[in-house]
């Protein structure tokens, strides 16, 4: 009787089915100080990202059209980075707990620090090698002054939230941004949601406040889809799930 034997190399994305001969290959394989090399590299451009923030009160700079269309990238698309996620990445303190901008990041921005993230892991390595096919421009969102939405009363009124924040978009592999612009964002307090009939006050205010919140996410959405088409004519938003908030 044979018996497959899958022998685990380090950093290889490689795997073997019962019976097989050989192991199939499920993409590139790379060595130990490519990996390395590509981390240093992935962490050193969310740095850049950080420390190349514009001041948060300098005036609005439109996006280079004219360049962005020579670049052509395959989808000119902005990946949405919360300011809280880049500080997390990169190991920073940030006082800012359960941010509005949090949910925003993309699942392609999501890193742990770099002390956290195990380079001997197959899918940390997939998302560091291919970090770049998914991402070509990068929108950081930095908040200056925001205020939750929540309900009161057993959910039967609400205070609406407001988002005043800063939009910094940058192009994949440069230091600097390419365009920027402050925007606010400000919800009614009205939203409308479905409770059963034997809730509580408490089991109403809960759903109310997270009605309430997922409306000031899509008000936030709305905002920055409406600041992208202000600031350029070829880049759009990336996707923003408001059901995460």
């Amino acid at each position: 009787m044979k018996t497959a034997v899958c022998v685990a190399v380090l950093l290889s994305l490689t795997g073997c089915d019962a019976g097989d001969e050989s192991p199939r290959a499920k993409g590139p394989q790379y060595t130990q100080e490519q990996v390395e090399a590509r981390a240093d590299e992935v962490y050193a451009t969310f740095r850049q990202f950080h420390d190349n923030l514009p001041d948060p009160a300098a005036p609005a700079v439109t996006c280079p059209d004219d360049e962005i269309k020579k670049w052509a990238a395959k989808k000119n698309e902005v990946s949405f980075l919360a300011y809280e996620t880049l500080r997390y990445t990169l190991g920073e303190p940030w006082n800012g707990e359960n941010s509005l901008v949090g949910f925003m990041t993309g699942s392609n921005l999501r890193y742990l620090p770099r002390e956290k993230f195990k380079l001997d892991k197959e899918n940390n390595v997939k998302q560091l090698m291919r970090m770049w096919d998914f991402v070509e421009y990068v929108g950081v969102v930095v908040p200056l002054q925001e205020r939750q939405a929540n309900a009161i009363a057993g959910g039967v009124v609400g205070r609406g939230g407001s988002l005043e924040a800063q939009l910094v978009i940058y192009k994949k592999g440069e230091p600097d941004p390419i365009c920027h612009s402050p925007f606010k964002v400000e919800s009614s307090g009205e939203a409308s949601y479905r409770h059963e009939v034997g809730d509580n006050s408490t089991a109403r205010e809960s759903k109310a406040t997270m009605a309430l919140r997922r409306a000031l996410c899509s008000e936030i959405r709305t905002g920055l889809d409406a600041l992208i088409t202000s600031l350029s004519k070829e880049l759009g938003p990336g996707f923003i799930d408001c059901n995460s908030v």
